[in-house]
Order: structure tokens, then sequence, then C-alpha cells
């Protein structure tokens, strides 16, 4: 095992920023096209795709997204992070005109973001050691941590910065993290061969940091532990802490369409707890003619396991000439606190699997404590001989039937489709009890957000015409990163 690498800085970036306000020129509103109230679609000038969010104490949202850049030498994304109020403003206050942009040519990518008990942000990502990128990859975990303001936090690593390399014989992707309540950070991801386009899934790690970032030697093997789920590959996608300590990890094991839901749970020194499923693992598919794995997951008052993802059967051959659309289902699965599949949810087998006239991609999941759920992500609905991509948001009773969907637009000229065009990445419940959620919109692609009373309804208090496009110039030439 290699010491943690601490070597770089996190700058954020310079950007020479124009805010067009509600009361702005009748051209600058045409441009922004009409926002209803409840939503929020914002633009950065960029193709922008968000990858999670995350909700402080006040109610802002943290948006965690992705730019694309190109340049002579170099293609790939560039993460951000910008803050919104409660009521849907961008918080100019945040960063640099409400914004901070990740700079470091390593680290560029991030996929999790979290928020600290005391306020503080964490980012996700991954580090890439092969810079100038070619079509070979080794990556290491890398965290970024900042203040409530958005300024880089100096305590936390190399100037806010810390990148690890868990596993010198693989690739380590990190996929998502939890902050403990002690400012520890807890990250999983995925374990491939370095220096290789084999994407094979070769199991998965766990690394713990301390709350300075360095990585915590009481956990597993000096911070880090390198596993499966009790058989040889698999994939962790989400982990999250119990409130006793123990620390549970959701992923996948199988390929090619045969993937089954894979859960496991560790005690707090990174041992595997054995009271949990079949050795501290437990193996679930949701549809015996169908493979996914899950993107959301929750945890429940009383120590039940909620997750949710989405299994997938390749289409058959079109007659027609034209590709038919793969089956995609929402997939839900609970368990008990013990690892067991849950007899009180779904069919008696503690699956729900869910067909909504579409290919259903799930990317999130949020659970009130009465158990009722919310599922989002993005359904791709057939409208002629193409898919339009639109809003997934689907609620279950705590025995796991099928509520209702929120966000349908009764109004849309799209055929067979009435839902709106935004993917959401992220959802959250409020502490009123609203549904909130962070992602794209569609054609160009834009920051996205709404807000969602509990019947379906939108939350006309947020959003609407007081959100605008916010344009943003690159940094000053000749501005990189510090070294």
């Amino acid at each position: 095992m290699r010491d943690v690498n601490l070597t770089g800085t996190t700058v954020v970036e310079t950007l020479e920023c124009r805010v067009l306000l509600s009361a702005a020129s009748a051209a600058a509103r045409a441009a922004a096209g009409s926002i209803p109230p409840g939503q929020v679609l914002h633009d950065f000038g960029q193709q922008d795709l968000v990858r999670d969010a995350a909700t402080q104490a006040d109610g802002s949202t943290l948006v965690l997204g992705s730019t694309d850049r190109t340049s002579f030498d170099e293609i790939g994304p560039q993460y951000f992070v910008a803050r919104f109020s409660r009521k849907g403003r961008l918080d100019l206050g945040f960063g640099n005109g409400g914004k901070v942009v990740g700079t470091l040519p390593n680290f560029r990518d991030a996929y999790a973001i979290a928020v600290a008990p005391d306020g503080k942000v964490v980012v996700g990502g991954a580090w890439d050691t092969t810079i100038p990128r070619n079509q070979q990859f080794d990556h290491q975990y890398a965290l970024a941590r900042y203040n409530p303001d958005g300024s880089p936090d100096t305590t936390f690593g190399d100037g806010g910065t810390v990148h690890a390399d868990l596993d010198p014989a693989r690739s380590d992707d990190l996929v998502d993290l939890a902050v403990l309540p002690d400012g520890s950070i807890v990250a999983t991801g995925i374990e491939r061969e370095p220096l290789s386009m084999d994407l094979g899934w070769k199991g998965f790690a766990v690394a713990k940091f301390r709350p300075d970032g360095q990585l915590d030697a009481a956990f597993a093997q000096g911070g880090v532990l390198v596993s499966d789920f009790g058989v040889p590959g698999g994939i962790a996608t989400k982990v999250a802490a119990q409130p006793d300590g123990k620390i549970v990890v959701a992923g996948a094991t199988g390929s090619d369409g045969g993937e089954q839901f894979a859960f496991a749970r560790l005690n707090p020194d990174g041992s595997r707890d054995t009271s949990f499923g079949q050795g501290g693992n437990t193996l679930l598919r949701p549809s015996a003619e169908h493979g996914g794995y899950p993107r959301g997951l929750a945890l429940l008052p009383g120590g039940a396991i909620v997750a949710a993802g989405s299994v997938t059967r390749p289409a058959p051959p079109s007659n027609t000439g034209f590709l038919n659309q793969d089956e995609g289902l929402v997939a839900v699965v609970r368990l008990t606190p013990a690892g067991a599949p849950d007899a009180s949810f779904g069919g008696g087998d503690g699956v729900v699997v869910d067909g909504l006239r579409g290919e259903a991609k799930v990317y999130d999941l949020a659970a009130q404590r009465d158990g009722s759920l919310y599922v989002a992500g993005e359904l791709d609905v057939s409208a002629g001989d193409f898919a339009v991509p639109t809003l997934l948001l689907e609620r279950y009773s705590p025995a796991g039937e099928h509520v209702g969907s929120l966000g349908v637009d009764p109004r849309s000229k799209v055929p067979g489709a009435v839902r709106r065009p935004l993917i959401a990445q992220h959802v959250e419940l409020t502490r009123g009890g609203n549904v909130s959620i962070a992602g794209s919109s569609q054609g160009p692609s834009r920051v996205a957000l709404a807000r969602f009373r509990r019947r379906g309804a939108f939350d006309r208090s947020f959003g609407g015409n007081r959100a605008v496009p916010f344009e943003c110039a690159g940094p000053p030439r000749g501005a990189g990163p510090s070294r």
C-alpha cells in the first residue's frame, strides 16, 4: 500500500461573469426563455452535465457538474460546484460569482458531493495519472474540500486536495462518498485493470480518510479495504453510514445483462459485519430476465436498507430498419437490518420491478421516515424513430406500491410523452416535505433544478423567472493551476 500523495492544490478558477437578472432587457429575457415557477434552468455557457447534488443546513443546494472543454493537447471534463439558495437563486457569495471550478490537470472529473457537519463541502472524483491523456488510464481516488463560502479548505490535504493510490495493481475510480459525524470521509468505487481500456470489474475499494485528509490507519489495512461481494469481480456504486458507525456498500456483480444487486456491510473498523446477509454480503437479482445495478441508496429508521436502480434487457432486432428501444425498468429492493429481503415490501420477496412505457434509467433515491420512496432519473420515451429523454420521478408507498409520477406535463407536444424534458441526477426531501431534484435539461444541456409539493404540483415559491442565464468566460490568458 502506498502512502497518500499530497501534491497539488485546488484553485478556484477566475471567472468573468455576467448575471442577467429578471429586470434585464427584453431581449435577454427572450433569450433566457420562459421559466415557469417551480423550476430553475441555468446556463453556464458550456455543455453542463450535473453529476450529483447536496443540500446545506440552510436549504441551499450545491450542484456538482461537469463541463466538457477541448484544447489542442487535452480532451476532457472539468468539474464545477455551484450553489443555489433555497428559493432557487444563484448564490453570488459562493466561490467566484456563485461557482467554483476544479482546474488541476490531474483532478478534473468528479462524481460525488457531500456536506460535512461543519458545513464544509467535500467533492470526490478521479485523479488521473496519465497526463497528457491518451487511450490508457490509471486513476486514484481524489478528494477536494471547500469552506462553506467556496474557498479551498487549506487544512485538508495539500491546499484543499488529497489523492490516494489505494491499490498499486489496479486503477481506482471513486464513485461515491459519505461524510461521517466526526468529519471523516468514507469513499467507494471501482477497481479496474490499470493502463488499459478493459472496463471489466475487478472488485471494489473502500477508503476512510481522517478529517485532515490522511488515510485512517485504524480502518481495514492502512485505511483501505479492497474486496468484493463474496464472488469475484463486482462494482460499488453507493456508500452510506449507519448511526452506529457501520458502513453499507451497494453495487453489483456479474456482467452482460446478468448483473445482480449486491450489498456489503462493514464494521466501523473496516472488517466485514458477518451478522449481515451471508458472511457480510447479500446478492439479489431483481429480475430473472434483466441485469442492472443500484444507483440510489437509503437507510431507513430502524435499520432497513433500500436501493433503486435500472434493470435492462437489450431490445430484439427491428424489422423496420431502426433499432428498437432497450427495455429499461425501475427496480427497487428493500432489505431488513440483517440483510435479508424484506417480505413486507413488493410481492413478499423484497423486490419491485416497474415498467413505465419507456427505457427507465434510475440515478437516485430518496426516502421518507415512514418508508415512502421517491425514485429519480431519466425516462426515454419513444417518439417515432427516436427516443426523447424526459423526467423520471416516481413515488412508491412503504410497501412498494407505485403511487404516481411527479413532474408530468400534460401540455407536452411530444407524441406519447407527457413528461418534462429534464433528467434528474439527484433527489432529496426538504424539511417541509417537498421533493427537490437537480439534474440537466435537454437541448442544450443546462443545470436544472425543480421542487415539487408532496402531491406532485410544482412549488411555485421556488425558481421561476428569478433564475436566469449566467454567462462565464474562461480564466484569463496565461492563468492556470498554481504549483
